[in-house]
């Protein structure tokens, strides 16, 4: 038997009775048909097969799915695994993950802390972030604008720590006011 858009293969599954010319042609005419679709198919599999994809329409993609940390500047393997992660994200909007995911592409190792591991007591549906690194001021602004969509509408960050540095996110989110403290060294 014949491949799905092979000439003829419409034709040979017809029972007898319709085994006739007009049903011939009719069936070559279906089998091209399907050809040109399953042609046009493998170009609408990018999204399940996006290493193959071309780099040059990665801009595109991140356009479509509306990549908030996708910039030009990366590297054709960091814009596709923006992409990818973008894509994960959208599945996990306002969930936990949804917030780990987005925290292990732009601040690599850093760690989410909910209010109920807070060292002093939280309060619900809080959470902060720690990091090992100092972040450019630039990079948690971006990150506190990506946040705004990815965390839980009912979860409120109390800010975001490091060795050096508190970061008041959720002033910066609120407000747009920018509000940082340095630490002593311990």
């Amino acid at each position: 038997m014949g491949k799905l858009g092979e000439t003829g293969t419409t034709f040979l599954s017809m029972p007898p009775a319709f085994q006739n010319i007009e049903d011939k042609c009719f069936g070559y005419a279906v089998d091209r048909q399907l050809a040109k679709v399953m042609e046009k198919a493998k170009s609408v599999a990018v999204w399940a097969d996006m290493d193959s994809v071309d780099a040059k329409y990665y801009g595109y993609m991140a356009a479509m799915l509306r990549s908030p940390y996708f910039l030009s500047s990366l590297s054709e393997s960091d814009k596709l695994k923006t992409i990818k992660t973008t894509l994960k994200s959208h599945s996990y909007a306002g969930t936990v993950k949804g917030i780990k995911e987005l925290l292990q592409t732009v601040f690599p190792g850093a760690e989410f802390v909910p209010w109920y591991e807070y060292e002093e007591t939280g309060k619900p549906f809080h959470f902060k972030i720690v990091t090992d690194t100092s972040p450019t001021e630039e990079l948690v602004k971006r990150f506190a604008d990506i946040l705004k969509y990815v965390k839980p509408q009912r979860s409120i960050i109390d800010g975001m720590e490091t060795r050096t540095h508190i970061f008041d996110l959720q002033s910066f989110i609120s407000t747009g006011e920018w509000h940082s403290e340095r630490l002593e060294e311990i």
